[in-house]
């Protein structure tokens, strides 16, 4: 079986930028955070490295929705 290449979909940009965007920045830290309290996987690292392909992929798409969240 073939690995699927790493695509982040378009809504999914979208999505996490304006979360992002209104929680200033700190939507990966409270996951983290939670993470952290339950002892569980390290959600805020998902979310970074989503971020992050996000960027990499749809860089218009997610500076737009991160400026929309700040709004």
């Amino acid at each position: 079986m073939a690995d699927k290449p790493n695509t982040q979909s378009t809504l999914g940009a979208i999505l996490r930028g304006i979360a992002n965007g209104a929680t200033l920045g700190l939507d990966d830290d409270a996951l983290t955070g939670v993470s952290k309290l339950t002892g569980t996987h390290d959600y805020g690292q998902d979310l970074r490295n989503n971020e992050a392909l996000d960027r990499q992929q749809h860089p218009y798409v997610t500076t737009a929705s991160e400026l929309a969240g700040s709004v």
